[in-house]
């Protein structure tokens, strides 16, 4: 049976019962809608987390530890080529790294102060992004240590090398270990220095 009410009270309907159900309607909308929004806040952290990984500097290039550091052609500021074999025996520590990179000159005066402690591990600044001669010229007198050009950006691309600066490790020609990122932080700072004292 249908009623239809135009009094302000309408005799066909329990006013209390009315009250009630449009509260609990209201309760069960306002948990489906909360739920909804717990739900989504967890997806996008998720996913934000999950895109971190992915899109670390590093993440690609830590797949290469334990293999054979790519072959590279590399050249000195005077257009002069590093030898290969120079990259494959004993302990070298590469720096990928840009002039213009702020990030880069604070890693670099970070790593002056290493430099004299360990004179059985070499470094190199490797510049992979700009034209050779320009991009030496102005890493000129910035890094305690020689930069070399990375040819046609081989070495970067082989390592999957998207963002500066990165260091690895390689010893007798594997890669051992990689950083990315400057060395600001003080945790960062002490791990490497433990790591560097000991290896």
């Amino acid at each position: 049976m249908m009623v239809n009410c135009t009094h302000r009270v309408c005799p066909g309907i329990n006013q209390a019962q009315v009250g009630r159900n449009m509260k609990s309607s209201t309760k069960s909308i306002s948990i489906t809608i909360l739920s909804a929004i717990v739900f989504c806040a967890s997806f996008v952290l998720f996913y934000a987390k999950h895109q971190v990984g992915l899109s670390s500097p590093t993440a690609e290039v830590e797949k290469k530890n334990g293999y054979a550091l790519p072959k590279a052609k590399l050249v000195k500021l005077n257009s002069e080529i590093l030898h290969d074999d120079d990259l494959r025996k004993g302990k070298v520590i590469l720096v990928f790294l840009s002039p213009y990179c702020d990030a880069c000159q604070t890693e670099g005066q970070f790593l002056q102060g290493l430099l004299e402690k360990r004179n059985d591990i070499k470094f190199y600044g490797i510049v992979s992004f700009a034209k050779s001669n320009d991009v030496l010229e102005a890493a000129l007198n910035r890094f305690p240590f020689e930069v070399l050009y990375d040819s046609n950006g081989f070495l970067a691309s082989s390592l999957k090398i998207t963002k500066v600066p990165i260091k690895i490790y390689i010893q007798d020609g594997i890669i051992k270990k990689v950083w990315g990122g400057a060395t600001i932080t003080e945790r960062r700072k002490s791990e490497f220095i433990n790591w560097f004292e000991n290896v």
